[in-house]
């Protein structure tokens, strides 16, 4: 099944994981004039900000995980482009 490509919708909790671990992967650059690494700079305030925008993302745009050649990837994904939704979606845990 997975030659022939696959993609189904993330449950709401792994996608905002995804977008957590995506937004404090940008976190993790250094500044362009010093050394500080920009994480230094979220406090617990900041963090919970993040987290609040994390949790938005995630129930407002939906994930996908894709499994499979990448021309039957890209197939899957064009067919939700074009039906907006996925013909059958599944957890992925």
């Amino acid at each position: 099944m997975a030659g022939s490509g696959t993609a189904e919708a993330l449950d709401a909790h792994t996608a905002a994981t995804v977008w957590w671990r995506a937004s404090g992967h940008l976190l993790e650059r250094l500044l362009d004039e010093d050394q500080v690494v920009l994480r230094q700079l979220e406090d617990s305030a900041a963090a919970a900000n993040r987290l609040s925008r994390v949790r938005a993302l995630a129930r407002g745009i939906p994930l996908h995980a894709a499994w499979g050649t990448p021309d039957a990837i890209a197939g899957r994904i064009e067919h939700l482009a074009r039906t907006r939704k996925p013909e059958r979606t599944t957890e992925v845990s």
